[in-house]
């Protein structure tokens, strides 16, 4: 909700002049970035609600061990002038040295020798062989001299317990590559487990635990199954005044439905208004390494309202895409990847004269993105994304969204988004960086668009739009500052862990590549503060609910927002079962 001085005597006169100019001139005709369908859609996924997404939960690795702690004093001592490795073929009789030095001799007990060999596997469980055991072997000492034997660790039997709905076969089969490795390393079986447990409505435990045959570790895989499905419901009013600005939505999406992994996708939108938003996408992995192919669907179309119903102009675009995803790299604390895909997209705009844009742009497109953590205790998320176009490279065409307007552009975006500790209770902050770079003028549906929630609040949603541009965030969020039980369950959370507060400043910039007539570089910043409220669910049966409301004001010493407001309420809530 935002406050305008002359109300509908201001749309009143917009309205009939908007009208006036159509009728004299309809090819002058120039509607804002939130009226072209490219836009419109762009934008609506921009705004999307958003929440901080949840920590990397570990795979749960329990490692069962048959040795005993001994007294390293106890037992008679004998004279030990060098200790020969046997078995060790990762790392060096050189590198292991530091770790049994026993200077030209030394007096020492089988305690102190066994402490030796702890010593030597923890080396290697730092380098991530978890299953390296090292022993003192039963033999005979001769000229001072006692062999450690290295038992570098070799997968024995994988079983499978407590799955119903996914098979046994389906299970090992994603365990390939843990058994392709002839010596196993924790980093491989986190990532495997890793990717198992994206599944919806699967987890995994594994246990480790001496083999049936010397030097081998046995394998116990314990799946907890719940369902395979999860609903959300999200209503908001971050919209267009043109379009619509409450908007509510539905997201769903089922898992496991051909293969462990996969998974179809849905999320619909629909404003007050005459706009409508679908997505259906569907997820499946094609090998046992993680890789997977996406198929992806968009439609979109709409009704101009408010100052531009007269004009009857509406919109719709349709997005095809399809891509493959590979990730390189995946531990608790990071992750790599990158997806190749292509994608033909279609947009079209009329008013009531006729067709007044028609765009069909084809593109191929590679992202490298991931996560990271670092000492500075944050974790940050990005994703750099290189397209090419090779369509609509007629600038003559009149059906053009965009004046000189091209589809054969090459354009690189990078998204970063950064959650930092503050160092002060539990506060942190949220940086947000978003850039595009374009080498040619580009058609509408490529214009990066400022304004609004997920660019800058307090301004109208795409206020303005150019082929490059920035839009960068802070936002400090403080949780509530007293641990409050609200009930006697202690399961339940208690008010700091539910509710923060926070304040922010937004700030974007667009550009012009050769501006036309009428084209303006356009820089707005925005400020506020608001409020969140995430409840988990207390229960496997329950839902949780989240909700968001702040407020955003412009800051007026550049630009004055078009509706001519002083300031925007924002209000967006979730609940998710």
């Amino acid at each position: 909700m935002s406050h305008s001085p002359c109300g509908g005597q201001a749309l009143l006169l917009a309205s009939f002049g908007v009208l006036v100019t159509a009728i004299s001139g309809h090819a002058q005709i120039s509607l804002p970035p939130a009226g072209e369908s490219g836009i419109v859609e762009k934008s609506l996924r921009q705004s999307q609600p958003e929440f901080r997404p949840p920590l990397e939960k570990p795979p749960e690795m329990v490692i069962e061990d048959s040795r005993s702690l001994e007294d390293p004093g106890a037992g008679p001592t004998f004279v030990v002038k060098r200790i020969k490795l046997e078995g060790n073929t990762l790392f060096s009789d050189e590198d292991l040295a530091p770790f049994i030095d026993m200077g030209d001799s030394l007096k020492v007990t089988l305690g102190i020798l066994n402490l030796m060999a702890n010593e030597i596997t923890h080396h290697y469980v730092q380098a991530g062989y978890i299953l390296t055991r090292t022993f003192i072997p039963a033999q005979r000492i001769e000229n001072g001299v006692v062999k450690i034997l290295v038992v570098e660790g070799t997968l024995g039997d994988i079983e499978v317990f407590d799955n119903e709905r996914i098979s046994t076969e389906a299970i090992l089969d994603r365990m390939q590559p843990v058994r392709d490795e002839k010596i196993l390393r924790e980093q491989t079986l986190t990532r495997v487990l890793l990717q198992m447990n994206d599944a919806l409505g699967f987890e995994v435990k594994t246990v480790l635990k001496p083999g049936s045959r010397v030097g081998t570790t046995d394998m116990a895989l314990k799946v907890k199954e719940t369902r395979p499905y999860a609903i959300s419901l999200d209503a908001d009013n971050f919209g267009s005044r043109f379009t619509g600005k409450l908007r509510m939505g539905v997201t769903a999406k089922v898992g496991n439905i051909f293969a462990l992994g996969d998974r179809f996708s849905m999320r619909a939108v629909k404003s007050n208004e005459d706009q409508l938003f679908l997505n259906l996408s569907f997820d499946y992995p094609i090998n046992n390494y993680g890789t997977r192919v996406g198929l992806s669907f968009i439609y979109s179309d709409f009704i101009l309202g408010d100052s531009l119903a007269p004009l009857r102009a509406a919109g719709d675009s349709a997005l095809y895409t399809l891509n493959v995803t590979h990730p390189f790299y995946r531990s608790r604390s990071a992750e790599f990847y990158l997806t190749l895909g292509g994608e033909y997209r279609e947009f079209r705009n009329s008013d009531l004269f006729g067709p007044t844009s028609d765009d069909q742009l084809a593109d191929v497109f590679l992202t490298a993105g991931g996560l990271f953590t670092d000492a500075f205790q944050a974790r940050t998320y990005y994703a750099l994304r290189l397209q090419q176009g090779f369509t609509e490279g007629d600038l003559s065409d009149p059906l053009n969204s965009r004046n000189l307007g091209s589809g054969e552009v090459l354009i690189a975006s990078l998204s970063i988004k950064r959650y930092q500790k503050a160092f002060i209770g539990k506060s942190y902050f949220i940086i947000r960086g978003n850039f595009q770079w374009a080498n040619d003028r580009v058609l509408s549906a490529d214009q990066f668009a400022i304004g609004g929630f997920g660019t800058v609040r307090g301004y109208p949603l795409a206020e303005f739009a150019q082929d490059n541009g920035l839009a960068v965030s802070l936002e400090y969020v403080v949780p509530f500052p007293f641990k409050v039980a609200l009930t006697d369950n202690p399961k339940m959370k208690t008010l700091d862990q539910l509710v923060s507060f926070f304040g922010f400043i937004d700030h974007a910039r667009v550009y012009a590549i050769d501006p036309q007539p009428g084209e303006v570089n356009r820089e707005i910043t925005g400020v506020g503060f608001g409020i969140r409220v995430n409840i988990p669910p207390w229960s496997p049966a329950s839902p949780s609910f989240s909700l968001t409301t702040s407020i955003g004001f412009p800051e007026f010493v550049k630009t004055e927002p078009s509706d001519r407001s002083d300031h925007t309420f924002y209000l967006g809530g979730m609940i998710s079962y």
